[in-house]
Protein backbone atom coordinates (compact mmCIF):
# COMPACT_ATOMS: atom_id res chain seq x y z
CA UNK A 1 0.00 0.00 0.00
CA UNK A 2 2.59 2.07 1.11
CA UNK A 3 6.21 1.99 -1.22
CA UNK A 4 7.72 4.72 1.08
CA UNK A 5 7.48 8.09 3.14
CA UNK A 6 9.27 11.14 3.03
CA UNK A 7 8.98 13.52 5.56
CA UNK A 8 10.40 15.09 8.61
CA UNK A 9 11.72 12.81 11.60
CA UNK A 10 10.01 14.03 14.85
CA UNK A 11 11.02 11.59 16.86
CA UNK A 12 13.47 8.46 17.69
CA UNK A 13 13.38 5.68 19.84
CA UNK A 14 15.55 2.45 19.69
CA UNK A 15 12.44 0.39 18.04
CA UNK A 16 10.25 2.93 16.38
CA UNK A 17 10.62 6.71 14.80
CA UNK A 18 7.84 9.19 14.01
CA UNK A 19 8.02 10.93 10.46
CA UNK A 20 5.69 13.36 9.66
CA UNK A 21 4.14 13.46 6.40
CA UNK A 22 2.14 16.58 5.14
CA UNK A 23 0.97 17.50 9.11
CA UNK A 24 0.16 13.25 9.76
CA UNK A 25 2.82 11.53 12.59
CA UNK A 26 3.31 7.96 11.15
CA UNK A 27 4.43 5.93 13.62
CA UNK A 28 6.81 3.55 11.97
CA UNK A 29 8.87 0.36 13.17
CA UNK A 30 12.58 -0.08 12.74
CA UNK A 31 15.52 -1.88 13.05
CA UNK A 32 17.20 -1.02 16.03
CA UNK A 33 20.97 -0.55 14.47
CA UNK A 34 19.72 2.30 12.04
CA UNK A 35 19.33 4.24 15.85
CA UNK A 36 22.72 6.08 15.47
CA UNK A 37 22.33 7.37 11.83
CA UNK A 38 18.61 9.12 12.47
CA UNK A 39 18.66 12.19 13.25
CA UNK A 40 15.55 14.09 14.58
CA UNK A 41 14.84 17.39 12.71
CA UNK A 42 16.09 16.36 9.52
CA UNK A 43 13.97 14.72 6.30
CA UNK A 44 14.16 10.98 6.05
CA UNK A 45 13.17 8.54 3.28
CA UNK A 46 11.88 5.09 4.50
CA UNK A 47 10.55 2.12 2.80
CA UNK A 48 7.81 0.21 4.42
CA UNK A 49 5.89 -2.34 4.73
CA UNK A 50 2.24 -2.17 6.44
CA UNK A 51 1.06 -5.55 8.33
CA UNK A 52 -2.14 -5.89 8.54
CA UNK A 53 -4.23 -7.75 11.25
CA UNK A 54 -7.69 -8.13 12.47
CA UNK A 55 -7.65 -5.62 14.90
CA UNK A 56 -4.37 -3.55 14.31
CA UNK A 57 -2.02 -1.79 11.38
CA UNK A 58 1.91 -1.87 12.17
CA UNK A 59 4.26 -0.02 9.55
CA UNK A 60 7.62 -1.42 9.40
CA UNK A 61 10.42 0.91 8.12
CA UNK A 62 14.05 0.63 6.37
CA UNK A 63 16.36 3.07 4.89
CA UNK A 64 17.33 0.62 1.98
CA UNK A 65 15.21 -1.15 -0.23
CA UNK A 66 17.34 -3.92 0.00
CA UNK A 67 16.68 -4.10 3.47
CA UNK A 68 12.50 -3.71 2.69
CA UNK A 69 13.13 -6.57 0.18
CA UNK A 70 14.71 -9.11 2.37
CA UNK A 71 12.07 -8.49 5.22
CA UNK A 72 9.54 -9.43 3.04
CA UNK A 73 11.49 -12.77 2.21
CA UNK A 74 11.72 -13.08 5.71
CA UNK A 75 7.98 -12.85 6.70
CA UNK A 76 7.01 -15.30 4.04
CA UNK A 77 8.82 -17.83 6.05
CA UNK A 78 6.57 -19.87 8.30
CA UNK A 79 5.93 -18.54 11.77
CA UNK A 80 8.18 -15.92 11.59
CA UNK A 81 6.02 -12.80 11.83
CA UNK A 82 6.70 -8.58 11.21
CA UNK A 83 8.46 -8.48 14.86
CA UNK A 84 10.71 -11.58 14.53
CA UNK A 85 11.77 -10.46 10.88
CA UNK A 86 12.85 -6.69 12.22
CA UNK A 87 14.55 -8.61 15.07
CA UNK A 88 16.41 -10.38 12.33
CA UNK A 89 17.11 -7.48 10.47
CA UNK A 90 17.86 -5.24 13.96
CA UNK A 91 21.19 -7.63 14.46
CA UNK A 92 22.47 -8.90 10.54
CA UNK A 93 22.27 -6.11 7.30
CA UNK A 94 20.95 -7.49 4.10
CA UNK A 95 23.93 -8.67 2.73
CA UNK A 96 25.14 -10.84 6.46
CA UNK A 97 21.58 -12.01 6.07
CA UNK A 98 21.81 -13.57 2.88
CA UNK A 99 25.62 -15.04 3.57
CA UNK A 100 24.00 -16.78 6.79
CA UNK A 101 21.03 -18.19 4.85
CA UNK A 102 23.53 -19.06 2.19
CA UNK A 103 26.68 -20.83 4.13
CA UNK A 104 23.41 -22.22 6.19
CA UNK A 105 25.02 -20.48 9.77
CA UNK A 106 22.30 -21.97 11.74
CA UNK A 107 24.30 -21.11 14.97
CA UNK A 108 24.96 -17.48 13.60
CA UNK A 109 20.84 -16.57 12.99
CA UNK A 110 20.40 -18.45 16.76
CA UNK A 111 21.56 -15.60 18.44
CA UNK A 112 18.27 -13.48 16.94
CA UNK A 113 15.99 -12.83 20.49
CA UNK A 114 13.03 -15.51 20.03
CA UNK A 115 14.29 -17.47 16.99
CA UNK A 116 16.49 -20.85 18.69
CA UNK A 117 18.04 -23.43 16.26
CA UNK A 118 14.95 -25.00 15.19
CA UNK A 119 13.76 -21.24 13.59
CA UNK A 120 16.98 -20.60 12.55
CA UNK A 121 17.12 -23.51 10.49
CA UNK A 122 13.60 -23.13 9.03
CA UNK A 123 14.33 -19.61 7.46
CA UNK A 124 17.30 -21.02 6.27
CA UNK A 125 15.98 -24.20 4.27
CA UNK A 126 12.78 -21.66 3.48
CA UNK A 127 15.02 -19.50 1.86
CA UNK A 128 18.29 -20.57 0.93
CA UNK A 129 18.53 -20.14 -2.92
CA UNK A 130 15.59 -17.88 -2.86
CA UNK A 131 17.79 -14.64 -1.66
CA UNK A 132 20.85 -13.46 -3.43
CA UNK A 133 22.20 -10.01 -4.33
CA UNK A 134 21.16 -9.97 -7.77
CA UNK A 135 17.23 -11.05 -7.31
CA UNK A 136 17.41 -7.90 -4.11
CA UNK A 137 18.98 -5.97 -6.86
CA UNK A 138 16.54 -6.41 -9.85
CA UNK A 139 13.71 -5.66 -7.81
CA UNK A 140 14.46 -2.15 -7.02
CA UNK A 141 13.13 0.16 -8.86
CA UNK A 142 15.38 2.78 -7.62
CA UNK A 143 19.60 2.93 -7.56
CA UNK A 144 19.59 4.35 -3.82
CA UNK A 145 17.20 6.49 -1.82
CA UNK A 146 17.46 10.63 -1.90
CA UNK A 147 18.20 12.82 -5.22
CA UNK A 148 18.10 9.07 -6.80
CA UNK A 149 14.72 8.22 -5.61
CA UNK A 150 13.49 12.35 -6.66
CA UNK A 151 15.38 11.65 -10.26
CA UNK A 152 13.36 8.16 -10.79
CA UNK A 153 10.36 9.78 -10.09
CA UNK A 154 10.74 12.64 -12.40
CA UNK A 155 11.65 11.19 -15.41
CA UNK A 156 8.87 8.66 -15.04
CA UNK A 157 6.58 12.29 -14.55
CA UNK A 158 8.59 13.04 -17.87
CA UNK A 159 7.25 10.09 -19.51
CA UNK A 160 10.19 8.15 -19.80
CA UNK A 161 9.18 3.92 -18.86
CA UNK A 162 10.13 2.40 -15.61
CA UNK A 163 13.27 -0.35 -17.25
CA UNK A 164 14.43 2.88 -19.21
CA UNK A 165 14.69 4.70 -16.04
CA UNK A 166 16.14 2.13 -13.84
CA UNK A 167 19.12 1.31 -16.67
CA UNK A 168 20.07 5.01 -16.80
CA UNK A 169 20.24 5.65 -12.71
CA UNK A 170 22.21 2.71 -12.89
CA UNK A 171 24.48 4.06 -14.76
CA UNK A 172 24.54 7.19 -13.37
CA UNK A 173 25.45 5.49 -10.24
CA UNK A 174 29.12 4.67 -11.56
CA UNK A 175 29.28 8.64 -12.62
CA UNK A 176 28.24 10.21 -9.55
CA UNK A 177 28.13 9.61 -5.59
CA UNK A 178 25.10 8.39 -3.75
CA UNK A 179 24.53 12.09 -2.71
CA UNK A 180 24.32 13.83 -5.97
CA UNK A 181 22.37 16.33 -6.03
CA UNK A 182 18.73 16.14 -8.31
CA UNK A 183 19.45 18.54 -10.90
CA UNK A 184 23.24 17.09 -12.09
CA UNK A 185 21.17 13.55 -12.11
CA UNK A 186 18.23 14.77 -14.51
CA UNK A 187 20.85 16.84 -16.73
CA UNK A 188 22.96 13.35 -16.81
CA UNK A 189 19.63 10.96 -17.08
CA UNK A 190 18.33 13.10 -20.21
CA UNK A 191 21.21 13.24 -22.25
CA UNK A 192 21.64 9.50 -21.52
CA UNK A 193 18.53 7.86 -21.50
CA UNK A 194 17.83 7.31 -25.18
CA UNK A 195 21.29 5.99 -25.97
CA UNK A 196 19.72 3.17 -22.77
Amino acid sequence: MYKYFKGLLTHKNTDHIVVECAGVGYLINMPIRYYDDLKVGNEVLVYTYLAVRENDMELFGFLTEDDEKIFRKLISVSKIGPKTALNIISLYNSSEIIKIVNEEDVDELSKVSGIGKKGAGRIILELKGKINFKNLSDDNDSVSPGAFSETREALENLGYSREAVRKVLKKAQKEFETDANVEELLKYAITEIEEV
